[in-house]
């Protein structure tokens, strides 16, 4: 090893200020010394590394995501005695076991930068052997140093024996385990506590989201896969089983059902795939054992901000919302075909709440299974469910979506005692079938000029805008498609024979088709000019006609098509629009698109100008 004065280049005693409960007062860029690096078995690219890292006076542990150590080394490996400055990291807790209540400390790594890439002797250790190095967790901590002694190189501690276990691993032959010992719950650890640096934990919690089983295909073979979402009192967290364990979980974990889990591997959560709140997660593996809390009442904790039905008008298509209502009819379950042409089970919920307005809940492949034993006048949670504007507003369950059947949470007390005084006898509103209302329009208003300098939509996520202009043209190539004639599909369809159209997605053959709209146009203000993307309700508006109408007159005569799509010209609209970047031929691209053409009401609007400039004046 290369002899270089390590004492001068790490900051020595750092680890103490590292462990403050403040973060603010914790050292920034802290520069220590590995003694020990440990590569970790990940699953599906989840590996990590596991360290020591020593201040020359004490030791603590941390994990590095290996794809970090990618990126930083730049192909270098990660070595025992090298130096390194943490630019970010969070402390973390692993959690105790039954026996003791002593917890030890360790760093999560999230960023660092190589400040010696060779390795150096280790600083102050001169008496603790590789073996010694790699048996310690947790954090040593020194005896007092007396300041009369004369100053030497500081020398590490010997390593504090510790309960804390490392995950291990399992022989994949194993068979899936189930306890004989009657269920209780001694011992329980909450989700909250869990931690990879420990495998002795057990689990009671409920399964609020499951997935379809899913398959998966890439350079290193194929496999599959399904996950679910266990939530207890202190929060939640995602487990994942694979292959054998798939198959194995599939039928015996249920939605809303409560289980003992226990021997699970704990990995650091791979969020782009998830938005379970929750920096870990758990794999199931052949040595995990589940089993069911039979008739176990499980308190759960689920943050969620109920939206109440009406006023779902306010929100985007495609935003996010959480929902307690009441369910008022139940369809019958029919099945679908997917993009990966998989037949899916699709059920159609009409659910209620206080507001009075009724909404459609669409629920999809595992979900609908769980719903097969319900009732009319059952409460449910919808957690993060989809808005669309078909029909004026529907709800759609998705993957990441959660469906509480009928819980005891303190957010559904208000629709129990509306249902229980007879509030699912009262007659409900729907939704009209535009996609927004006027009074919807809350969005700033933008000039054409302001959208393009501001760079609108130049972000991950949609931005939605207002604004007023006139059509000045419309292109009138291939205006509308073909469309599956089926309620709510919408699929454009392929034409198998005289008189015959088969949709793909609902695996049928129609002897008819819905045209439906799908143009670009050019809007127009005093200040620029740029084009939108239109599609079918908003296309009714602009055109004045629907797609088959339109389809129709092309037919039949020609110039009468071309006469009324110029007199659609020159007509102004205040625009509900959506921008989003898009990747067009490998290149990325902005698509402003309209969402509801409003037109203009020149009495009403010349009031709200004249209201704009009194509240000017008034400035």
């Amino acid at each position: 090893m290369s002899k270089t004065n390590v004492g001068s280049i790490i900051s020595l005693g750092c680890i103490r200020g590292m462990l403050d409960e403040n973060e603010s007062s914790r050292p920034k860029n802290p520069v220590l010394q590995l003694v020990r690096v440990n590569p970790g078995v990940g699953e599906q690219g989840g590996s990590r590394y596991k360290i020591g890292l020593s201040d020359g006076f004490e030791l603590i542990q941390g994990i590095i995501p290996e794809h970090l150590i990618k990126t930083v080394c730049n192909g270098k490996k990660l070595d025992r005695g090298m130096i390194i400055k943490l630019t970010n990291y969070n402390l973390s807790n692993s959690i105790p076991l039954q026996a003791s209540k002593n917890t030890s400390k360790y760093l999560v790594i999230l960023g660092f930068e190589l400040v010696k890439d060779v390795p150096l002797e280790l600083y102050g250790h001169g008496h603790l052997s590789d073996d010694t190095e790699r048996s310690r967790t947790g954090i040593s901590r020194p005896n007092p140093i007396q300041p009369q002694q004369p100053p030497q190189p500081p020398q590490l501690r010997p390593p504090v024996p510790s309960n804390f276990g490392i995950n291990s691993s399992h022989n994949n032959n194993i068979t899936p385990q189930r306890s004989s010992n009657k269920n209780s719950d001694e011992g329980i650890c909450s989700i909250d506590n869990i931690s990879p640096y420990h495998n002795k934990w057990k689990l009671k919690a409920m399964v609020v989201q499951k997935s379809d089983l899913k398959t998966w295909t890439n350079s290193r073979g194929s496999g599959k896969l399904f996950n679910v979402t266990l939530m207890d009192d202190t929060g939640e967290i995602r487990a994942t089983a694979f292959n054998q364990q798939a198959d194995e979980y599939m039928n015996l974990l249920e939605l809303n059902k409560v289980y003992y889990i226990s021997k699970g591997k704990v990995n650091i959560a791979k969020k782009q795939f998830s938005n379970v709140q929750n920096d870990y997660e758990i794999t199931i593996e052949a040595g995990t054992i589940i089993e069911p809390a039979n008739n176990s009442v499980m308190p759960i904790k689920i943050k969620i901000n109920p939206v109440k039905i009406s006023d779902l008008v306010n929100y985007e298509k495609d935003n996010t919302v959480d929902v307690v209502a009441a369910i008022k009819e139940i369809s019958e379950t029919t099945q679908v075909m997917t993009k990966n042409q998989k037949m899916i089970d699709k059920r159609d919920l009409i659910i209620v709440d206080e507001s009075e307005f009724e909404v459609r809940l669409t629920t999809w492949g595992q979900q609908v299974n769980e719903l097969r034993h319900i009732d009319i006048g059952t409460i449910i949670v919808c957690k993060n469910t989809r808005v669309s504007d078909f029909q004026g507003r529907s709800l759609s369950m998705y993957g990441t979506s959660k469906l509480l059947i009928d819980p005891n949470i303190p957010e559904t007390n208000s629709i129990r005692k509306w249902v229980a005084n007879g509030g699912l006898k009262i007659e409900t509103k729907l939704f009209s079938g535009s996609s927004y209302s006027t009074g919807s329009i809350n969005s700033p208003e933008k000039t054409m000029s302001q959208i393009i300098n501001e760079n609108i939509g130049n972000n991950e996520k949609a931005e939605y805008f207002v604004t007023r202009g006139t059509v000045v043209f419309i292109k009138k190539e291939n205006m509308y498609y073909a469309a599956c004639p089926n309620e709510g599909c919408n699929k454009k369809v392929i034409e198998d024979g005289e008189n015959s159209y088969r949709c793909e997605k609902c695996s049928r053959s129609y002897d008819h088709v819905e045209y439906r709209y799908i143009f670009g146009m050019n809007i127009s203000d005093h200040t620029d000019s740029m084009w939108f993307q239109c599609f079918n309700d908003t296309g009714n508006t602009i055109i004045g006609k629907n797609a088959n109408e339109l389809n129709s007159m092309k037919e039949n005569e020609e110039l009468a098509f071309e006469n009324w799509i110029d007199s659609r010209y020159f007509k102004t609209y205040i625009f509900k629009c959506r921008a989003k970047m898009e990747t067009y031929k490998e290149r990325n691209i902005i698509k402003y698109q309209v969402m509801e053409a409003i037109p203009i009401n020149f009495v009403e609007h010349g009031k709200t100008l004249l209201d704009n400039i009194k509240e000017l004046e008034g400035l």
